[in-house]
This record gives C-alpha cells, structure tokens and sequence, in this order.
C-alpha cells in the first residue's frame, strides 16, 4: 500500500535556540534551524535507538552563522540545491551568503542601494547561479553567484 506513515515527534529541545524557530532545513544529515537571535545553527542530534523509540542523548552544535539585525520574526534562510551556499537577508536590506561547502568564513554581504527594508525571504534557482530577495516592500532582487 502507498501512502504516508506519520509518526509523534521523537523530541524537542530548547538547546539550541531559546525563543521559537521560524525556519529550519535539512543539511544533509545536520540540521540548520533560526530564530529572532541574529544567528543560523547547524546541528545534529545525537540519538541512541532503544526498542520503542530513538530518543536524542545529546546535541552537538556544528556551527553558528551570525549576522546582525536579524532579530525579528519570518526571516526565511536558503541553501542551495548543491549544498555550497547558504543565504539569509536581515531587516536592513542586506542578504548575508556563506559558501558553506568549505570551512565556514565570514559571510559576503550582497545589497542594492534600493534594498533598505527586511528581506523575507530568498531562494537560489535550481542551477545554483541565481539568487533572489524579496523585501516588505514589495521588491525583488536578483544576484548572479560568480564561481
């Protein structure tokens, strides 16, 4: 038979951020989730598998991607398809982007001198090449990514 199996939540933690998450992604293995504390975590849980459950014994913080005046809520991240970049726009216009297929560095900071209100949200096209931003004010930005 097809169809879905849904499952309770194994657990939850307030380990990691100490207010409500509004975005999270799956890493390959690793988690990234934020909340309004100007930072993305990557993380992963550590589960011991008993009979009934698996049930998380700890959790291992990867890394924190900071960034600042991101402190408000429905901020949306991205990751693109290949798991090189991830970006994320803050409430003064700016998109910060990691290349996180390396060691994590200092993000590059993308802004239009149009772009002075809070970035919603972001998105990379299929291919990697494309960004885009869309702001509270109703506009949309687009960035080449240059190799």
């Amino acid at each position: 038979s097809s169809g879905i199996n849904a499952e309770y939540g194994v657990f939850s933690t307030r380990t990691i951020h100490r207010n409500y998450v509004d975005c999270v992604r799956w890493f390959g293995n690793f988690v990234l989730s934020k909340s309004c504390e100007n930072k993305i975590v990557c993380w992963k849980a550590n589960l011991k598998a008993t009979k009934s459950s698996s049930i998380p014994s700890t959790l291992e913080v990867i890394h924190s991607f900071e960034y600042d005046d991101c402190d408000i809520w429905y901020m949306r991240f991205a990751v693109d398809y290949s798991f090189k970049w991830l970006a994320a726009g803050n409430q003064v216009g700016k998109v910060y982007l990691w290349q996180v297929d390396k060691e994590p560095g200092k993000p590059f900071i993308l802004q239009h001198h149009k772009s002075t209100r809070a970035i919603r949200q972001v998105a990379f096209s299929p291919d990697s090449r494309i960004l885009l931003a869309v702001t509270d004010d109703a506009m949309i930005f687009r960035w080449d990514v240059v190799q």
